[in-house]
C-alpha cells in the first residue's frame, strides 16, 4: 500500500497491525499503528476509517490506563459516526464511552451511556451488542446498589443470551445474580 500509495489500504493495514498488537499486549508497538493509522485516514480523508481510528485509540488508551484519552477518542468517533448515520458504530462506541465511565467508578455516567447505546441498538438487528449492553446496564445498577433495577436487565440478559447461545454472557449473568 506504501509503494502504490493507497492510503485506504495503508489506514486498513495499520489498524489492523494496531489491533493485533493492542491484542498481544504490546502498547507502545499498537499505539504507534493506531496513530498512524489515524493520520493516514485524514489524509485520505475517510470518516469511517478516522472514526475507527480514533475507537481504536480509545482501545489502547484504555488498556495504558489512560481513561481521559480514551474518552476524547471515543467521543471522537461517536460524533464521525452520527455524522455518518452508523448507527451499530455509534451503539458500539457509546458502550465503550460506557466502559470507561464504569472503570472511572463514575456508576451513573456509565448508565446513561449503556441505556443511550442499547435504545440505538434496538433499533436495528443487532441483538448480539444489545445483549452485552443490558449486562453492563445490570453490572451499573448493582454497583449503585439498585439490585431490583439491576435484576430486570440481568433477567433479559439472560433471556437474550439463551435466544443468542451466548454461553458465556449467560454464565456471567448468572454469577452477577447469585452476587445480587
Amino acid at each position: 500500500f506504501e509503494q502504490q500509495k493507497n492510503l485506504r489500504g495503508l489506514t486498513q493495514a495499520h489498524s489492523n497491525v494496531g489491533n493485533i498488537h493492542n491484542l498481544m499486549d504490546n502498547k507502545d508497538k499498537a499505539l504507534t499503528y493506531a496513530l498512524q493509522s489515524l493520520e493516514t485516514a485524514k489524509a485520505a480523508n475517510v470518516k469511517s476509517s478516522i472514526a475507527y481510528s480514533y475507537r481504536l485509540l480509545g482501545r489502547i488508551y484504555r488498556k495504558q490506563g489512560k481513561p481521559d484519552e480514551s474518552l476524547t477518542a471515543y467521543k471522537n468517533a461517536q460524533e464521525l459516526y452520527q455524522s455518518l448515520l452508523s448507527k451499530r458504530e455509534v451503539g458500539e462506541t457509546r458502550v465503550s464511552v460506557g466502559n470507561i465511565y464504569f472503570d472511572k467508578a463514575q456508576y451513573a455516567n456509565a448508565l446513561n451511556e449503556y441505556r443511550a447505546a442499547i435504545k440505538i441498538l434496538k433499533t436495528i438487528p443487532d441483538t448480539l451488542n444489545m445483549t452485552y449492553g443490558y449486562m453492563a446496564v445490570a453490572e451499573s445498577y448493582v454497583q449503585l446498589k439498585q439490585y431490583q433495577k439491576a435484576k430486570d436487565y440481568l433477567d433479559t440478559t439472560i433471556r437474550l443470551s439463551i435466544k443468542k447461545n451466548i454461553l458465556p454472557l449467560r454464565m456471567d449473568s448468572y454469577g452477577v445474580l447469585s452476587d445480587i
